[in-house]
C-alpha cells in the first residue's frame, strides 16, 4: 500500500511537471505567433506609410489633359459602432473616388460612416471645396459646338447638379432623342469607374471582407490600395479577375 501511495505521488509529480512544462511551451509558442503578428504588422504600417508618402504622385490629383472625369462611392465591410450602419443595416465605410478615362484613381476621399448620404459625402470632401474655390481644375477649356466646355466631372442622380458636376437626364418619359442619346451616353462614360472599382477589389481582397482594425488604420490600408492600383495600371499589368 505504502508503494503505491509513493508511486501515486511520483506519478503525480512527474504530471505536474510536464503540464507546466508544456503550458510553458504554448505560452512560448503563443508569445512567438504574436510577436510575428506584430512585426509583420509593422512591416504593413511601414509599407503603408512609404506608399502614402507618395500619395498624391500615385493618385495623380492634378494630372492634366484628363477633362472628362467620372465620380462614385462603395462601401467598405467594418465592424465598428451603430453610426456605420448603411441603410442595409450593415457595419461600412464609404470611400468616394474621382476616376480619370483610363481608369486611374485622381481624387479619393474615405473614412465617412455608411450612413451618411451621397451628397453630403461629396460636400465634406475636398473636391467640393476646392470646386466652391475655383481651384478644382486648371483653367483650360476647348470649343464644342460653339461652346466653351472646360474639365467636368460626371456623376449620376444622387448628386447635385453644377456647372463642373454633370448628371444624365431624369427620364420622365417625355425626354426628347438627344437627350435619350446624351443619357446613353453618359452611361456608357460611367462605366470605367465600376470597372476601376472592381479591378480595385479584385487586386486587393481585403477590401472584400469585414475589416476589424480601427478607423485610422482602415482608412490608410483603403488609400494604399488605392495609390497601388494606380501604380498597377500605370505600368499595365494584367488584371485577371479569377
Amino acid at each position: 500500500m505504502e508503494n503505491f501511495v509513493v508511486l501515486f505521488f511520483m506519478v503525480l509529480r512527474l504530471w505536474l511537471v510536464l503540464g507546466a512544462r508544456l503550458r510553458a511551451r504554448q505560452a512560448e509558442r503563443r508569445r512567438l505567433r504574436q510577436l510575428r503578428r506584430m512585426k509583420s504588422a509593422k512591416r504593413r504600417r511601414d509599407m503603408q506609410e512609404a506608399i502614402l508618402k507618395q500619395y498624391n504622385t500615385l493618385l495623380r490629383l492634378r494630372q492634366r489633359r484628363r477633362r472628362i472625369l467620372v465620380i462614385a462611392k462603395i462601401l467598405i465591410l467594418t465592424n465598428f459602432h451603430t453610426d456605420y450602419f448603411n441603410r442595409k443595416r450593415w457595419h461600412t465605410l464609404i470611400l468616394q473616388a474621382v476616376v480619370d478615362g483610363k481608369g486611374l484613381f485622381w481624387n479619393v476621399f474615405v473614412g465617412l460612416p455608411g450612413s451618411v448620404t451621397d451628397v453630403r459625402v461629396l460636400r465634406l470632401s475636398s473636391i467640393w471645396d476646392l470646386a466652391s474655390r475655383g481651384n478644382l481644375f486648371p483653367d483650360y477649356s476647348i470649343q464644342i459646338a460653339g461652346v466653351d466646355f472646360g474639365y467636368c466631372i460626371l456623376d449620376d442622380s444622387a448628386y447635385p447638379l453644377q456647372d463642373w458636376l454633370l448628371k444624365p437626364f431624369t427620364d420622365t418619359g417625355r425626354l426628347t432623342e438627344q437627350q435619350l442619346l446624351f443619357s446613353k451616353k453618359f452611361s456608357r462614360a460611367r462605366v470605367v469607374v465600376e470597372n476601376a472599382f472592381g479591378r480595385l477589389k479584385g487586386r486587393w481582397r481585403c477590401l472584400l471582407k469585414r475589416n476589424d482594425c480601427d478607423v485610422s488604420l482602415v482608412r490608410s490600408m483603403i488609400l494604399t490600395c488605392c495609390a497601388l492600383h494606380n501604380l498597377c495600371e500605370s505600368h499595365g499589368e494584367n488584371y485577371n479577375n479569377v
